[in-house]
This record gives structure tokens, sequence and C-alpha cells, in this order.
């Protein structure tokens, strides 16, 4: 169900509910921060891609890092608010924790530009 109502635009608790319905290939790649899924359908094929707690998490550090006062997300109300995919309003949780000092950053790793991409399937 589109609970906001914009043709092409789903949010977080939208993307959770159609991925646990099944049938969707998700993509975790090491060269984009946020994961990507895609679902053919008798007519077409389907895609979108989103922030998961991952997502959030590196561009919350970046954000911690760079020294910025906050960050800012669209709508408070397209989080996974009532849990459906994991810890209620992960998205916005997440990025408190970090913001607030209370996550402490992963190390961060050098990736080789040159190394051939890797991409997993779940």
């Amino acid at each position: 169900m589109n609970f906001s109502i914009q043709p092409g635009f789903w949010g977080y608790n939208e993307i959770c509910e159609e991925l646990l319905k099944g049938g969707w290939t998700t993509v975790h790649n090491e060269q984009v921060v946020g994961p990507y899924g895609y679902k053919d359908t008798d007519f077409n094929t389907l895609w979108m891609g989103w922030d998961d707690e991952n997502a959030i998490r590196v561009k919350s550090e970046w954000v911690a890092e760079m020294g910025f006062g906050g960050a800012m997300f669209w709508s408070l109300e397209t989080d996974d608010y009532h849990g459906k995919c994991g810890e209620e309003s992960a998205l916005i949780k997440t990025a408190h924790r970090i913001l607030i000092g209370e996550i402490q950053p992963e190390p961060t790793t050098t990736v080789d530009p040159s190394a051939p991409v890797r991409l997993r399937y779940n």
C-alpha cells in the first residue's frame, strides 16, 4: 500500500512492507551506501533504492565527522515506526545515537578503486 500517494515515491515503511511480501532481489553494493532492489513483473522490472540503518549510520558518521550541527530527514512518518523490519523508527534512532555520540563510528577502510565490484544478492 502506498501511504504517501505520490507516484514513484515510497517511504521506508512502505519499502519494508513490500520487501516482506517477497519477490524482490536486494543488492548491497560496496560502492553505494544504501541498498537497492528489483522485482520482475509480467509487464516490466520494478526498481527501488533506499537508505537502511547502515546507510543512515554512514551518513550520520559523516555529519558528525564534519562537525555539522545536525541532519535532516525528509519526513519522520515514513520511518518504520511500527518496527516491521526491525527496531521501531530505526532510521531516526540510528541517526540520533550516532549524532549524540552513543554509538562510536566504525573504523574506516580504504577501498581499492581498481578492485572489481562484487555484488551480493540476498
